[in-house]
C-alpha cells in the first residue's frame, strides 16, 4: 500500500494526540494523597484554614475551592501516602 498525503495526515495527527496526552500533567487534586515530589516519609496536602465554614468540604483542612495551589509537604498520618 502507498502513504497517501491524507495518510500520512492523518498519522500526524493521531501521533500529535498521543504527545499531547502523554505531556499533560495530573492536576493537583488528584495528587493529594500521593507522594508528589515530596521527601520520604511526607506527602503533598492542602492544608489551607476556610474563609467561610459553609463554603469549605469535610474535612475543614482542605481548600475551599479545591485548587490546593498552595500545596505543602506534610508527615504523613500513617498508612500508604
Amino acid at each position: 500500500m502507498i502513504p497517501t498525503r491524507k495518510m500520512a495526515f492523518k498519522i500526524f495527527i493521531i501521533a500529535a494526540a498521543v504527545v499531547l496526552v502523554l505531556s499533560t500533567e495530573i492536576p493537583d487534586s488528584n495528587a493529594g494523597s500521593g507522594r508528589g515530589n515530596c521527601p520520604s516519609g511526607l506527602v503533598r496536602e492542602c492544608r489551607q484554614t476556610c474563609v467561610s465554614d459553609s463554603n469549605c468540604p469535610s474535612p475543614k483542612e482542605k481548600c475551599c475551592d479545591n485548587s490546593c495551589a498552595g500545596k505543602s509537604c506534610f508527615l504523613t498520618q500513617g498508612g500508604p501516602g
